[in-house]
């Protein structure tokens, strides 16, 4: 199959960030409710990671979590989301931001997100991950863009992998997929020429291809999330040192 099946160009992929949010902020439907939990899934651990680095404990950041999507996502800001303001990532921070200082002068008695039920997070582990963080003195904001990064590198993981199931090869694809983002040990690539009866050029030819898919994939969700395609770079460098961090 040739990687023309695959990206096609810049505006030749799924629904954008932008138009999630427009099909959300539109009349109750089956419609609005996928967009919203679309949006909530992609996003929600960058949330949570965002708000327990500002100090808060696990079950109130949990809390706000879900007060912010249930809001957010059916209060005045979604229907000022507006694409012609830039990127997706900066927004939605914004959004949060000003979120959090609102809440702070709320009543606290005030039950959270109790009138809103297509926002769920119960299932979702997300203290479990965030113990799972390294000791740092990352400020909030460079945690949230780091976990924002991730989440759309596992998502471009995910669309490359459902196309390597459906390819002429899939264990080929699984058996190449863990050195996608790392350098394969002394002998690898010969076991794996052994095992798939092809040459160690041949299989090192198939690793770069993978990883050039990979960087279309992880370009597509960032464009995803952008007005201007003429971001892109500068979006792609802020993401990739922010998983270095």
């Amino acid at each position: 199959m040739s990687e023309d099946v695959f990206w096609k160009g810049p505006r030749e992929f799924g629904v954008t960030r932008w138009s999630l949010v427009a099909r959300a902020r539109g009349a109750p439907s089956a419609d609005q409710d996928r967009a919203l939990n679309q949006l909530c899934e992609a996003y929600w651990y960058p949330l949570y990671a965002f708000i327990r680095r500002n100090g808060h404990d696990a079950e109130n950041a949990k809390d706000l979590v879900q007060d912010f999507l249930s809001r957010w996502l059916q209060g005045p800001a979604l229907q000022r989301a507006d694409a012609a303001r830039g990127k997706f990532r900066t927004f939605l921070l914004a959004a949060l931001s000003d979120f959090l200082v609102d809440q702070h002068r709320r009543d606290h008695a005030q039950k959270r997100g109790g009138d809103v039920s297509h926002v769920a997070l119960d299932g979702l582990e997300l203290e479990q991950r965030y113990k799972l963080e390294p000791l740092s003195s990352d400020s909030p904001e460079s945690l949230y863009d780091k976990h924002w990064a991730e989440t759309l590198l596992e998502r471009a993981k995910a669309r490359l992998r459902e196309e390597g199931e459906t390819s002429g090869r899939p264990e080929f694809f699984a058996a190449l997929e863990p050195y996608v983002l790392s350098d394969m040990g002394d002998g690898d690539a010969e076991r794996l020429g052994e095992r798939f009866g092809m040459m160690r050029g041949a299989v090192s030819a198939a690793l770069f291809r993978l990883r050039k898919k990979l960087r279309k994939r992880v370009e597509q969700e960032v464009l995803e999330t952008l007005n201007d395609e003429s971001e892109l770079p500068g979006e792609m460098e802020h993401l990739f040192a922010a998983l270095l961090t």
